[in-house]
């Protein structure tokens, strides 16, 4: 009912556009408002067929993020997002779609991630309102820093748990690291599971990530990582 239109440009061409129009964009994707490039024609709203994505009329508005860790923070949809692709010309659903849609179906109560999607939590807000549902709570963690500053990224290869067990590490000491990192201990200690259960604290937890995020995430060092890895220096 007008909020699905037909989209043949790509990514690239969309950015292209949007630069055009002296429109910001950020990490290579537009984030405004796409209304200047919505379709005139009515056969271009709703579900086409075709080499074509599918993009969500997405008009501004602020939405209210009540995160558990970060406290209330709000966001434009439209202003980070413009108007999201919805269905891809690849005829698969694209990652916010299929995150609400997921979320919805099983029943998610709580989504715990990084704080790099906190941004993300206001537009699948919208989008679980749009289909008559609700949010989850949201726990958005600050992320994690190597050395240097620069962020771990399972991409990149980096500390995965596939390599950690590939390399024997002793699952007590991942744990006692995030429970350090995070202020849940004072020392690197291995922790056992059970004992990182008991030990969770929300208004702790909460503390260290508000001081964290305003740092742009968790260093960790190379004595740290020394320790995980049981070497020394």
């Amino acid at each position: 009912h007008g909020l699905v239109f037909t989209c043949a440009r790509s990514r690239r061409e969309l950015k292209a556009a949007a630069e055009a129009l002296g429109a910001p964009h950020e990490d290579g994707t537009n984030v405004v408002s796409t209304a200047a490039m919505r379709p005139t024609a009515p056969e271009d709203w709703g579900i086409g067929s075709g080499d074509l994505n599918h993009r969500l009329k997405l008009d501004p508005g602020t939405v209210e993020v009540e995160d558990r860790l970060l406290g209330t923070i709000a966001f434009d949809p439209a202003e980070r997002f413009g108007d999201p692709i919805l269905w891809t010309r690849r005829d698969v659903p694209a990652y916010q779609l299929a995150s609400v849609v997921d979320d919805l179906e099983l029943g998610v109560t709580d989504v715990v991630r990084g704080e790099d999607l906190l941004a993300s939590a206001a537009l699948q807000q919208r989008m679980s309102r749009l289909l008559d549902g609700p949010s989850p709570r949201w726990w958005h963690l600050p992320l994690m820093l190597d050395s240097e500053g620069r962020r771990l990224a399972k991409r990149d290869g980096d500390l995965t748990l596939e390599a950690l067990r590939a390399e024997g590490v002793d699952p007590e000491r991942i744990i006692g690291l995030i429970a350090q990192s995070t202020g849940l201990q004072t020392a690197l200690t291995p922790m056992s599971s059970e004992a990182f259960v008991a030990s969770l604290d929300p208004d702790r937890l909460a503390d260290w990530a508000r001081a964290e995020s305003g740092s742009g995430g968790h260093r960790l060092n190379d004595d740290e990582l020394n320790w995980l890895r049981k070497r020394t220096t």
